[in-house]
């Protein structure tokens, strides 16, 4: 981690920077707004554009400047309008000045990609509870006919314990969606939809596909992260059930090159009525197994 320190004066708004390695854009020294809250970044997520304050001093925030020719404080704002249990956009501030680019204020959270030693320990069930969050995060996006275009592990972010303790608008356990730098608003719907241009993104594209129906490559998104979270899930468990593997192999899909509306993978909407479907009957099996442990358990001699 970057080895900067910023404080606030103890008479004055004066922001101090010690010596570091990653300076801070001026703009984020400098803003009112920021300087108002004595939000001081002090540490880099993506150059250029992302900075968080420092755990040292909670809460801790990610600041994120909107590029000029982004949409994402729109999306944002859209999103965010929607009071939908479904709805799994991070809650977050958008500042707006005349005289400055936008700016995001939205709490620090915990990605993915830094959960594995709790990963390791879930369930089936509990896997697909956490998977079913995101999918229904997915489906109200569609619903309201917004494409996130760059799902993955990196821009999925859970609200753990302590980020709950600094920021109590955020549910526990909930998942999240972060990083709306690529989303798009749509005219056309799920099924309607024909193929545009996709960004750059973290998942490369099957095939070498640089088209496609940008729902259905959500989807394919959603089942790339499937795979890598059920990686991390039976790492140390083994290989991963039949289940698992099938789910995985539905989600990505066969790709056939689709140049319009694409159905080579099922859309968020079917995914989460079939995972809905899933949850108790899995629960109830884990139930029983568990019961047979405990049944065997009890007819098992002691060593002596």
């Amino acid at each position: 981690m970057a080895a900067v320190d910023a404080q606030l004066g103890h008479d004055t708004n004066e922001y101090v920077e010690w010596e570091t390695s990653v300076p801070i854009p001026d703009l984020l020294k400098t803003h009112p707004e920021l300087r108002r809250r004595r939000i001081w970044s002090t540490d880099v997520l993506k150059p250029d554009y992302v900075y968080n304050t420092s755990v040292a001093r909670p809460p801790t925030y990610a600041v994120k400047i909107v590029r000029d020719d982004g949409l994402e404080d729109e999306i944002y704002e859209y999103l965010l309008r929607f009071s939908d249990k479904r709805n799994h956009t991070l809650p977050c501030e958008v500042v707006r000045d005349a005289e400055r680019p936008s700016i995001l204020i939205m709490p620090h959270m915990t990605d993915i990609n830094r959960l594995g030693g709790y990963i390791t320990k879930w369930s089936l069930s509990e896997f697909l509870a956490v998977f079913l969050q995101i999918v229904e995060g997915v489906e109200f996006m569609h619903e309201h006919r917004v494409v996130h275009m760059d799902i993955c592990s990196g821009n999925t972010a859970a609200a753990c314990r302590r980020e709950v303790q600094e920021h109590p608008h955020l549910t526990e356990g909930k998942m999240y969606f972060i990083d709306f730098e690529t989303a798009q608003r749509l005219s056309a719907g799920p099924g309607v939809q024909g193929a545009i241009p996709l960004p750059e993104t973290q998942v490369v594209p099957p095939d070498g596909m640089e088209r496609m129906d940008p729902y259905s490559w959500d989807m394919y998104c959603v089942g790339k992260l499937f795979e890598d979270m059920a990686e991390c899930v039976y790492r140390r468990k083994g290989p991963p059930p039949w289940l698992v593997k099938r789910i995985a192999e539905w989600l990505v899909g066969d790709e056939r090159g689709c140049t319009s509306v694409c159905r080579c993978r099922p859309t968020a909407q079917r995914v989460r009525r079939v995972l809905s479907m899933l949850q108790p009957l899995i629960r109830t099996w884990e139930w029983c197994g568990n019961l047979v442990k405990r049944i065997r358990g009890v007819f098992v001699s002691p060593t002596i």
